[in-house]
This record gives structure tokens, C-alpha cells and sequence, in this order.
């Protein structure tokens, strides 16, 4: 697995009929953080609808060898109508080789099985044998993934009068540059919970 560039011909937004030649990087912002592969949300009115819990489980996952990570876009005209979303012409990172993916709580310091989120009256944490359980007092999203670098980009697709852009459609979008846990052939995937202000995660007291 190699790192990515915003200036990869396989990063560059996929539009029917418009070609690659055509972009050009506007700004891109890079961070270090996680890379969610999918998410649960819920709203505070779960809580009194008779739900107690509600939980995500993870066994025997695996990343298959060619596989990878495609960068997302929302495209724009210059007077900021919505035109569509869509990815990059290929995947910004491909996993060169398969590789045993394990859910791993930083706060716990183990590889668990599963996360399960219940009702309480202020926010905590408990480590259990084999998962984790979070404690929340509303509404929230907990969102799995590895953690990794992942830029903030805006191309423009220009029509060029010599060396002057002038632009026609406007993409923002987010890549994946980079992923930091990969260790020895293992993907360590970590659960994030966000209840309105970020994730929280590594904050919390147990």
C-alpha cells in the first residue's frame, strides 16, 4: 500500500463526459484522523421509544488484496448549484495484499468483539472481556474505521484561455492519503462515538 497524491490522475473526480485533463487542484487541507468505513446514528427520542441498547459486531473481517479506498465528491456549478456526487476515476489507496481487519479500543487497550451503546444519564465507558460499551445521555453516531491521513480538497474544471482557468464546475470533496494502522499486514479498525461536538473516544473516563 503506497500513499496517495491530490494529483493522481486516479484521484481526480469521474464526470461523464468531462475530461480528466480538465481539473485543476483549487486547495486541498490534510488531517490526521480516522477514516470511517460506516456509521450508526440515532436521535435522543430512541431512548424513550423502548429501545435499550443497540450495538455493532465485528468477526473474522478481512481486506481483500486490490481492494481500497475511492475519493468522495459533491460537484457544483460556479453559482453553487448542486450537479451531483460521485468518486475519483479509481481508488486513491489499493491494498496491495489481504489483511485480517480487528476492532481494537484504544481506551480498553485490546482487541474487542463488538460496541454496544445504552441510555445513561451522563456520558461514561466500561471495558468488558470482549467489547465495550458506551454510555449516552441522547442522540449521538458511532462510526468505525482506521485511522489515517485524509485531505479536504476543491478542484475546478477549467476552461483555459492560455494559462488562466476559468471555471466551469466546482468539485469539494475528501481522499484518503493514507492509512497508519496498517501493522504487520493487520488493519486495525477503531470505534469513534460523536454526540454532536466530534469524537469523543479517547476522552472518555471508564
Amino acid at each position: 500500500m503506497g500513499n496517495s497524491t491530490p494529483w493522481s490522475p486516479f484521484s481526480l473526480p469521474y464526470f461523464p463526459g468531462l475530461g480528466a485533463t480538465g481539473w485543476q487542484l483549487e486547495s486541498c487541507y490534510e488531517f490526521e484522523g480516522p477514516i470511517p468505513l460506516f456509521f450508526v446514528s440515532w436521535g435522543s427520542g430512541i431512548w424513550d421509544n423502548g429501545v435499550t441498547k443497540m450495538g455493532v459486531i465485528m468477526s473474522n473481517g478481512q481486506v481483500q488484496a486490490g481492494s481500497g479506498f475511492y475519493a468522495s465528491y459533491a460537484i457544483y456549478n460556479t453559482s453553487g448549484y448542486y450537479i451531483m456526487s460521485t468518486t475519483s476515476n479509481g481508488p486513491t489507496i489499493t491494498f496491495s495484499q489481504s489483511a485480517n481487519m480487528y476492532l481494537y479500543s484504544t481506551s480498553c487497550g485490546y482487541i474487542i468483539g463488538g460496541v454496544s451503546i445504552h441510555y445513561g444519564n451522563s456520558l461514561s465507558e466500561s471495558c468488558g472481556s470482549t467489547s465495550v460499551k458506551y454510555y449516552v445521555p441522547g442522540s449521538g453516531t458511532i462510526y468505525i474505521g482506521p485511522s489515517g491521513y485524509v485531505a479536504a480538497v476543491t478542484y475546478y474544471y477549467c476552461s483555459f484561455q492560455g494559462d488562466t482557468c476559468t471555471p466551469t464546475y466546482i468539485a469539494n470533496g475528501t481522499m484518503v492519503l493514507g492509512v497508519t494502522s496498517l501493522i504487520s499486514g493487520n488493519l486495525y479498525v477503531y470505534p469513534y462515538l460523536d454526540i454532536g461536538n466530534g469524537s469523543v473516544t479517547n476522552n472518555l473516563a471508564y
